[in-house]
């Protein structure tokens, strides 16, 4: 099994967003580097994206589970912890708070494209136990007919 730290993510997001002109290990460039091609090879479709704020200066990050791209589980969690962060961030700026608001679209979504139960575990074990009273609110929009 594959070797996933949501620690090492969050630090290589601080890094990348980092002004200082700190010298950065050839080691730990590959790795940023990485991450910067998992993040876009992921991101090709749009599945998760964080735009807007609602009235208390909250991040909307946005959640499109039809267009799912890859079935890299890892890869997958790699990218949603990079977009959390992101979404924290950009709430900190805007607002000094901490929680963001969450908005699933199940537009396009077939159960062909849905990932494997153990993705969604371990997304929720992430949410979980590294995320803790970060999500104000979330949204469900136009959920498949097993979720009603």
């Amino acid at each position: 099994r594959e070797e996933f730290d949501v620690e090492d993510i969050k630090r290589c997001f601080d890094k990348i967003n980092d002004d200082d002109d700190e010298i950065i290990s050839p080691e730990k460039q590959k790795k940023f580097n990485n991450l910067a091609n998992i993040i876009a090879r992921e991101n090709e479709t749009g599945k998760i994206y964080c735009r807007g704020y609602d009235k208390c200066g909250r991040a909307i990050l946005y959640l499109t589970p039809g267009k799912e791209n890859s079935n890299d589980e890892y890869n997958n969690m790699r990218h949603l912890v990079y977009h959390l962060e992101r979404a924290i961030a950009c709430t900190r700026a805007k607002s000094g708070r901490e929680k963001v608001c969450i908005v699933i679209g199940y537009q396009g979504f077939k159960l062909t494209n849905a990932p494997p139960m153990s993705t969604v575990k371990h997304t929720l074990t992430i949410l979980q136990g590294h995320y803790p009273e970060r999500m104000y609110r979330a949204y469900i929009c136009d959920p498949p007919f097993v979720f009603r």
